[in-house]
């Protein structure tokens, strides 16, 4: 068995033990995160206060920050409490039933940009 072929092995073998494990209470989106899931993940974290579902809702949040250039949150304010106010609003969200399209980063922009508007010059 040549490189490529060993390495497309791996990757089905990887697909097919995630798929037997992927059984969840949150639905599945389109795509690697979507705010659907998201809002399933940090609603959890809410409601039952577990470790993991905090984990992943502040890393997704964290790792959709990184894709935000501007923003105005004052100085003073810390990132537990800028971190509280974006779950609040992902979990205040009343989503249709199956997949949000919705971009997390942008979501996320906005968000931040109602509740600390940028001062204009």
């Amino acid at each position: 068995m040549n490189k490529p072929q060993l390495i497309v092995l791996i990757f089905a073998l990887i697909a097919a033990e995630s798929s037997v494990n992927a059984k969840s209470a949150w639905p599945r989106g389109n795509r690697p995160l979507d705010l659907n899931f998201l809002y399933h993940a940090c609603k959890e974290s809410r409601e039952m206060k577990t470790d993991y579902s905090r984990g992943y809702c502040d890393g997704a949040i964290q790792a959709a920050l990184t894709e935000i250039d501007n923003h105005c949150v004052p100085g003073g304010t810390t990132k537990g409490k800028m971190y509280d106010h974006l779950i609040d609003t992902i979990v205040d969200l009343e989503l249709p039933p199956g997949i949000s399209s919705i971009n997390i980063p942008d979501y996320l922009e906005e968000s931040l940009s109602i509740k600390w508007p940028c001062r204009k010059n």
